[in-house]
């Protein structure tokens, strides 16, 4: 019982705190990043900085926003991935403590808890299963079943 909720527990605790973290960093990066560029208007409104300068100043600020958004927006966008995966592993545990296994296929039980499949090779696939698990599976072909 204590081995099937490992991991989901990995999953909870997989790296959210680091990624917080380091989102509250690029949040003060950027409040940061905007202060400099209120100040850098009011030298250039003030006459301490020429057009050139002021422009030149402006887009390395820009730069800077630009690629701290798209960061801080990445580790967002990673920990909402984060949450689906926790909410799908919850469900496949729900669902395999259950129910029985049978050994018939059951499409509805695929599209629900696979996200997709890679062949490897003619002997093993690979079944990604929407909570990240991957599932790899080992063909065995008979000779009659390549004529």
């Amino acid at each position: 019982m204590k081995s099937r909720g490992r991991y989901i527990e990995a999953l909870k605790s997989s790296s959210k705190e680091v990624d917080l973290k380091r989102a509250d960093e690029l949040n003060t990066l950027l409040n940061e990043n905007s202060d400099r560029q209120k100040n850098l208007l009011d030298l250039f409104s003030k006459g301490y900085l020429d057009g050139g300068m002021y422009r030149k100043m402006q887009e390395e600020l820009t730069a800077e926003c630009d690629r701290l958004s798209s960061e801080r927006d990445s580790i967002l966008h990673s920990s909402d991935d984060d949450t689906d995966k926790l909410l799908a592993a919850e469900q496949l545990l729900h669902y395999c403590m259950a129910v029985l296994p049978t050994p018939e296929f059951n499409a509805k039980l695929v599209e629900r808890f696979m996200d997709h499949a890679v062949v490897e090779s003619r002997e093993v696939i690979v079944f990604v299963m929407r909570c990240g698990l991957k599932l790899r599976e080992r063909l065995t072909i008979k000779s009659q079943d390549l004529n």
